[in-house]
């Protein structure tokens, strides 16, 4: 609920507050610099005092109440209008609350990242490797591994370094400092670097170079993107991956996480995707390698749509 922010009347016979412009700048400022970090610490503080499943459940059922009422409701929607055109109403809402579910399960799991993949007898994490472990050897030639917004999609870095592959991750900060910087905390656990998404190529064609696999998340649409079949309608997504994986000589390797019960997820790492040759010139290799990352990205999110994260818009 928002703050009250009161103003009071310069007469000086009748005192009475104002009332509030909730539109404000300065109220849509406090939210964003204060609010937000304020409410997701308290969410972390809250969940640690629980089990593992329990906090992850919590954490998705106030965000299923919340996120409906944010104005991204209707963008995760409309998306979805997009990717199911046969659904109906009812269920258009059902799925995109289920969304907020997870995500909300996502936000909650950030603390406890280490404990979801630490070794155990009973692991919550379950890495598979078509091909089998092998099949990323050598570990220290680069590989760019690439990913969507699909059950704990954190748990894709995670993964990777498991396996004793040197990793950077590419990311887009938070808006909001605060906040950036809470979870950036909380990332550590995951065994990996880190790249801003605004420090441009530089930085990943030296992580290359010096033997170090990329993880990036494509499943967002970049303004700078190449219009690409996805999902029946063009759909501008990077064209990053397919650039550095030619220049490079390097395997595209599709990464997606899902989500089982609770806080139990199943990691697989699936064949490189590779070229047919027919390939006219460089611009063609470029956008049939998207291409195929974006065949991918639409099988994993027809099977669940519940749990991919769409709040922007992903077509036109």
């Amino acid at each position: 609920m928002q703050r009250e922010d009161r103003t009071w009347s310069t007469d000086t016979q009748v005192e009475m507050p104002a009332r509030p412009n909730f539109r404000s700048g300065a109220v849509r400022r406090f939210y964003a610099n204060w609010l937000t970090p304020f409410a997701l610490n308290t969410l972390w503080l809250l969940t640690s005092l629980m089990p593992l499943d329990m906090a992850s459940r919590l954490g998705g059922r106030i965000l299923r109440i919340l996120g409906r009422r944010s104005r991204k409701h209707a963008k995760i929607k409309q998306n979805l209008t997009v990717l199911l055109p046969e659904s109906d109403e009812q269920t258009l809402e059902r799925l995109a609350g289920e969304i907020w579910s997870n995500f909300g399960s996502v936000l909650a799991e950030f603390p406890r990242l280490g404990e979801i993949c630490a070794d155990s007898d009973a692991p919550r994490l379950t890495i598979n490797v078509e091909g089998g472990l092998d099949s990323l050897k050598p570990f220290d030639r680069p590989k760019i591994f690439v990913g969507a917004h699909i059950g704990n999609w954190e748990l894709a870095a995670a993964s990777i370094t498991k396996t004793g592959i040197p990793l950077s991750v590419v990311y887009n900060p938070h808006k909001n400092l605060r906040v950036a910087t809470m979870v950036q905390e909380k990332r550590q656990s995951l065994g990996c670097g880190f790249v801003k998404k605004t420090q441009g190529m530089r930085p990943l064609v030296r992580a290359l170079t010096e033997g170090q696999s990329l993880g990036l998340l494509v499943d967002r649409r970049i303004d700078q993107g190449q219009p690409l079949p996805f999902a029946g309608k063009d759909a501008s997504f990077t064209t990053g991956p397919a650039r550095l994986a030619l220049k490079y000589d390097v395997d595209i390797i599709p990464i997606r996480v899902k989500r089982l019960e609770d806080a139990n997820f199943v990691v697989t790492m699936e064949s490189p995707l590779k070229l047919d040759g027919t390939e006219a010139d460089e611009a063609e290799k470029v956008s049939k390698l998207t291409s195929l990352i974006n065949a991918r990205i639409e099988e994993w999110v027809r099977a669940e749509p519940h749990n991919w994260l769409c709040t922007n818009l992903i077509w036109p």
